[in-house]
């Protein structure tokens, strides 16, 4: 490896966005350092020119970890989604949403390098929506609760950028976007009064790209959203794109809105984020281009 590339370490590359944000920086000249539960071999890339680590974050001594690789740059894609809770205890849950980005951050402080950390709109209980970075978290549920214990707000090496993502899968596939796929030729609800302001992890991975290489300087809780649209007509939306054969039934029942303010993240970068329609365009070509490490739908 060059020594004078940047050194950046990914941490959970095999999940969601772990996975979008290595195929954008593995076209830029950095030292990767990639980190998986999984052994290389179930893993669908090719991993010439990086180093691939197997880590368990709940056994490995961080600090130790950390010093005998000293990343420049620390992008925390290690999380329990809500759809993953029963596979771990409390405790674990606690650690890795909670303490273990406050870990990260501490070394990143004392060391004067850079962590990216996600969390997520969910850290809001959904009853007010368009929530800014100064809106208190309120959720009561597990995974709201440790995620908001894990967002990092006043450190200047640490940005959190709080958001929601859909995406393809390379394992678990437990999240909305594989869920749909999963019910082709089904009927599904499809909820018009659940207002969502996510983004695609495809362009996820891209901003990150932007925010390393183009050395745009944050820190601190920015809020990254799109233009709300309700769960009904994002869904009927990926039916259309993705040429999908499911009938959705229009459910007004339940109500919830966790929909997210980015306009301090766009008045400080110039960055909008894309239409939804410009979002899932690029995401149907890319899993045309990536069909060899997607499941087919």
């Amino acid at each position: 490896m060059d020594t004078n590339k940047i050194k950046i370490l990914i941490l959970g590359v095999d999940g969601m966005i772990g996975h979008k944000i290595y195929q954008s920086l593995s076209k830029t000249e950095s030292n990767l350092i990639l980190t998986s539960r999984k052994a290389k071999e179930s893993l669908p890339f090719d991993f010439d020119n990086v180093t691939l680590l197997k880590l368990d974050i709940c056994k490995e001594d961080l600090n130790v970890f950390l010093e005998n690789y000293m990343p420049k740059i620390i992008i925390n894609c290690i999380g329990v989604t809500t759809r993953r809770l029963d596979k771990l205890e409390i405790n674990e849950v606690e650690y890795i949403n909670s303490t273990f980005p406050k870990l990260l951050a501490a070394w990143a402080e004392e060391t004067n390098n850079k962590l990216i950390h996600f969390s997520t709109d969910c850290v809001f209980n959904g009853k007010d929506g368009y929530y800014t970075e100064e809106s208190l978290p309120d959720a009561t549920d597990i995974y709201g609760s440790t995620k908001a214990a894990g967002e990092i707000k006043d450190q200047k090496n640490t940005l959190t950028i709080r958001t929601s993502m859909i995406g393809r899968e390379i394992f678990n596939f437990t999240e909305l976007l594989e869920w749909i796929f999963s019910n082709n030729l089904k009927a599904i609800n499809g909820y018009k009064n659940a207002i969502y302001s996510g983004v695609t992890t495809l362009w996820m991975g891209e901003l990150i790209k932007k925010i390393i290489f183009d050395k745009i300087n944050l820190s601190g809780i920015y809020n990254i959203s799109s233009t709300p649209i309700s769960k009904y007509d994002l869904i009927t939306k990926i039916k259309s794109y993705f040429n999908l054969n499911i009938e959705i039934i229009e459910n007004t029942e339940y109500n919830t809105n966790k929909t997210l303010n980015s306009e301090k993240f766009q008045s400080k970068t110039g960055i909008k984020t894309p239409s939804w329609d410009e979002m899932l365009s690029a995401l149907i070509k890319d899993c045309l281009e990536n069909s060899k490490i997607y499941k087919s739908y």
